[in-house]
């Protein structure tokens, strides 16, 4: 299942956390993707 939202596209990890449960980003994880997601928690969060 491909990503749809453009901040999460084309990220292999992310990618790789939406298909496998090895692919989970875990505490501690470090990285763009963990940026990424941040930034989205704060998009929401207004």
């Amino acid at each position: 299942m491909a990503l749809l939202a453009k901040l999460f596209r084309g990220d292999a990890a992310l990618e790789a956390a939406a298909q496998t449960d090895a692919g989970h980003i875990v505490p501690g994880s470090r990285g763009d993707h963990v940026a990424k997601i941040q930034t989205a928690l704060n998009q929401l969060d207004g």
